[in-house]
């Protein structure tokens, strides 16, 4: 992956965050990766380099001594799970086009935001980047539901609406000085400085200031209105989930966990998986949640290596699903 440096991107030391580079968002994951795809650099110099080509950076760590860009089915292939290094957050304006007003407004905003994160323009909106402290990924579902959660700790401290399809842990970013269509992008700065980011150490909120948050981005976000159910528990006062009040045993919360992972659509499925067991804690005895939902899993389609690993994440201590050093 070649790169050159330009004259008037500023230069800063590296940092100690290392993350996996790539030299465009078509290269291939593990384990087709070629030679030459993908490197290590730290975040000083990924915010700060020109790029000779479209570059994109991920969050994570590189896996092994060959670094390469990761994607869902190569985690039964690593010896470790991915070690996830930045908390990377998008902002889009309305329909995309990001207006004088609009950048002025999200301009104010940033001033509030937890931490002094870097945060750059891009060209139809802004990246925002924090670091965390090492977090090893515990599954896709886990990493997806705590990520969407600290977006709205966003919306509740500053009301910036940020984009929750980030929330997939393999996604690539482009580098602010990567090259497009043979040009070197130029990006202005909205927060922060790229050589001394900001680790992610959100206020905590109360259940009152959450659901408001999610209130508010439900109203302004079409997107945030698809993603906002899987933030909420199924409670049993709900028309389609069991009241495990009224039962005798747990042979019915079970059989209604089966049903709806048996209903979910293609791509939602892990992500069902994962709700429906987190549901269960409590409810049903976690070895027949196991047994039940590995087979009904298995069924619709799901790998013993993804389920497992689902299941093992969902089933933890609710201490254990937010990353290490995140609230």
């Amino acid at each position: 992956m070649s790169d050159h440096c330009s004259d008037d991107v500023p230069r800063e030391p590296s940092i100690d965050r290392r993350v996996v580079v790539v030299r465009d968002r078509y290269v291939p994951s593990h384990p087709h990766a070629r030679v030459g795809d993908a490197g290590v650099l730290g975040t000083g110099d990924v915010l700060t380099r020109g790029f000779s080509s479209d570059a994109q950076f991920a969050a994570y760590a590189p896996a092994s001594a060959k670094p390469a860009r990761l994607s869902h089915a190569s985690l039964p292939l690593l010896a470790a799970p991915p070690r996830m290094q930045l908390f990377v957050v998008d902002v889009d304006p309305p329909d995309h086009v990001a207006t004088g007003q609009w950048r002025d407004d999200v301009q104010a905003r940033a001033a509030h935001l937890p931490g002094n994160p870097f945060g750059f323009w891009t060209r139809n909106g802004a990246r925002i980047v924090w670091t965390l402290e090492e977090v090893e990924l515990e599954s896709g579902a886990a990493w997806s539901e705590w990520y969407l959660f600290q977006l709205v700790v966003i919306a509740a401290v500053t009301g910036i609406v940020a984009d929750p399809t980030c929330s997939d842990w393999t996604r690539l970013h482009r580098a602010p000085h990567a090259t497009r269509d043979g040009e070197m992008l130029t990006r202005g700065w909205l927060s922060g400085h790229p050589g001394v980011l900001a680790d992610w150490q959100p206020p905590s909120l109360t259940d009152l200031e959450r659901a408001a948050a999610l209130g508010y981005l439900t109203a302004r976000s079409a997107s945030w209105r698809r993603v906002a159910p899987r933030l909420i528990e199924p409670s049993p006062s709900t028309p389609d989930a069991p009241n495990v009040a009224s039962m005798q045993d747990a042979r019915a919360p079970l059989a209604w966990a089966r049903r709806r992972l048996a209903e979910a659509e293609r791509g939602m499925r892990n992500r069902t998986l994962y709700d429906v067991a987190r549901w269960l804690r409590g409810k049903a005895p976690d070895d027949d949640v196991r047994s039940e939902l590995h087979a009904a899993a298995r069924r619709v389609g799901l790998s013993d290596s993804e389920i497992r690993q689902t299941l093992k994440s969902a089933l933890a201590p609710p201490a254990q699903h937010a990353p290490q050093g995140a609230a």
